[in-house]
């Protein structure tokens, strides 16, 4: 018999799904962590294409401390954990530019995932760590694949794309967009 997460279209969705049979704070937890493993499982297969490398190394250990930071609240509020099925099936860029440009992706997804969640009304602890893991994405992880994609170098314009794909992720993560008179209208 086949193990499987019976919610995994959930977790691959990366949204939480108000009218899923579970609630908003036991659906982040799981989409979180889930997308943490994909994260570490990503950076893993780049340092065995590349070896133990920068930014790499040091990002998949910081996956493993927010792994650590969400278990621990799967624990606190009887979560069931999702399988870890991600070993092994991810794909990385023949080359190190594209495995950064990867990263940067992914962060800038993470980052949007768990600003959606925190829309929500969650615990204090939950929001606690949730905001912790977005400020680490923006802040830290995407930082250090700008620098090895090359995107560090050049004007600022490469950030604010950034910045506002996040935005954007952000707001169709809650199912708005801007009519013309911009304002925020349901999609």
């Amino acid at each position: 018999m086949m193990r499987h997460n019976p919610d995994r279209d959930l977790l691959l969705g990366k949204k939480i799904d108000p009218r899923f049979a579970m609630p908003a704070l036991h659906q982040a937890l799981r989409i979180g962590i889930y997308d943490e493993f994909r994260a570490q499982e990503a950076y893993r297969a780049a340092m065995r294409r590349f070896g133990p490398v920068k930014p790499f190394v040091n990002i998949e250990r910081s996956e493993g401390r927010h792994i650590a930071a969400l278990a621990s609240l799967l624990g606190k509020y009887r979560v069931p954990m999702p399988m870890n099925d991600w070993t092994d099936k991810i794909e990385v860029p023949a080359d190190f530019a594209g495995c950064c440009a990867l990263g940067m992706q992914a962060e800038i997804d993470n980052a949007a995932m768990y600003a959606g969640f925190l829309v929500y009304a969650l615990p204090s602890d939950a929001v606690l760590v949730m905001t912790n893991l977005r400020d680490a994405s923006w802040n830290n992880h995407l930082t250090a694949f700008r620098r090895c994609s090359g995107v560090a170098g050049q004007s600022g314009k490469g950030l604010l794309l950034a910045g506002l794909a996040v935005g954007a992720a952000a707001l169709l993560y809650l199912g708005v967009k801007h009519d013309r008179a911009r304002k925020l209208v349901p999609i």
